[in-house]
């Protein structure tokens, strides 16, 4: 019994050692297919040989890729990431090809190339070459079609390239900046938001993104959320005026008046000598002062109301003659300000000053 037992786990020993052979085969056989033929056919742009070629390799890394004895090897996962993406290269070439592959074959190739690189340094060097040969190839392909104006198909080269660099988990935000580019180009705001926003998770060209990422959102329309990226581009920088400027302008439209007020302020505390924003920050305030006149103004005969919505018009014009005669003694000639001027004299009724503002105002060229 002892030696029937001894035949038996020998037996048993051969057969599992030669399937595990004839697996190893299997995957020495998508190699070859790979390397030596379907390689040499595409690089001769013989495209028949190389598609069939590929299309035996890939039935025999799917088969290698689906056994126990080979899915994980590093050599396996490997080629499956070489395979698949030229089998989706050349689908796009020729979308007769390879029926069943779909866009989800470059998340496989990816996955399968970031599992061999994770998992073992045998095929470190080959998947990091590969990697950098497929982005080079892409990107002259996305710099064409970005001459070409073709910005949407730019674009998602540029994604394409960018998915590439976590195979060896690295992430380019090179290229997610410039599909963010693409994408504005194309006016394709969301798009644009999305590369620019991960950016800008990045900290790529931070604080700088952080003004790109709000001039698309306010290009989309999204007012509200550009100011969010505004804020941090003002914590990177709290004293970069023009900043503090365009959030001005910015809670000014979204009608958060304080807010704009407190911006604009700060715009001006750091250069007295910014007269945009001490424009601005004048208008707005006469802005306000008006529109609580005219609530005034709109009262019944009597109301207790009126004299102190007054009062608050008042204060406001009093807050806006600050910046706008500022303004008016770097730019004497400008006739909106001269007129804001006299506006805001007359109705503190101070008769001497708005007729003073009005003269000049007749004179201005």
């Amino acid at each position: 019994m002892k030696n029937s037992k001894n035949w038996f786990l020998l037996a048993a020993l051969a057969l599992t050692t030669g399937f595990s052979f004839a697996q190893k085969a299997v995957e020495t056989s998508a190699a070859v297919e790979y390397k030596n033929n379907f390689q040499g056919a595409f690089m001769q742009q013989d495209m028949e040989k190389a598609k069939s070629s590929l299309t035996k390799a890939k039935a025999f890394i799917d088969q290698a890729a689906a056994h126990p004895d080979t899915k994980e090897s590093p050599k396996t996962l490997y080629l499956k990431g070489e395979i698949y993406f030229y089998a989706l290269l050349m689908k796009g070439m020729d979308s007769t090809s390879f029926p069943e592959i779909t866009e989800q074959a470059l998340d496989e190739a990816v996955a399968s190339w970031n599992k061999a690189y994770t998992i073992s340094n045998k095929m470190d060097a080959d998947i990091e070459e590969s990697i950098a040969q497929k982005k080079g190839l892409v990107d002259m392909g996305a710099v064409a079609m970005y001459n070409a104006k073709q910005y949407k198909e730019a674009m998602e080269a540029y994604d394409f390239q960018s998915q590439l660099s976590t195979a060896i988990n690295k992430i380019d935000t090179t290229a997610i900046y410039f599909a963010g580019i693409c994408a504005d180009n194309a006016e394709d705001w969301d798009n644009a938001v999305k590369y620019y926003s991960k950016c800008a998770d990045y900290g790529y060209k931070v604080p700088e993104i952080y003004k790109t990422v709000a001039s698309t959102l306010i290009k989309a329309g999204k007012t509200a959320e550009a100011t969010v990226y505004l804020e941090k581009a003002i914590e990177k920088d709290p004293n970069d005026k023009e900043m503090h400027y365009v959030v001005g302008t910015f809670y000014m439209e979204a009608g958060q008046n304080e807010k704009a007020t407190e911006s604009l302020r700060k715009a001006v505390a750091i250069d007295p000598k910014y007269w945009d924003a001490q424009y601005q920050l004048g208008a707005h305030l006469q802005s306000q002062g008006t529109k609580i006149r005219t609530e005034a103004n709109a009262l019944k005969l009597n109301d207790p109301n009126f004299d102190k919505l007054i009062a608050q018009s008042d204060e406001y014009y009093k807050q806006a003659l600050v910046p706008l005669e500022a303004y008016i003694s770097a730019l004497p000639n400008d006739k909106d300000v001269l007129l804001c001027l006299s506006q805001i004299y007359r109705a503190l009724k101070n008769t001497e000053k708005a007729l003073e503002y009005k003269k000049r105002l007749d004179e201005a060229k």
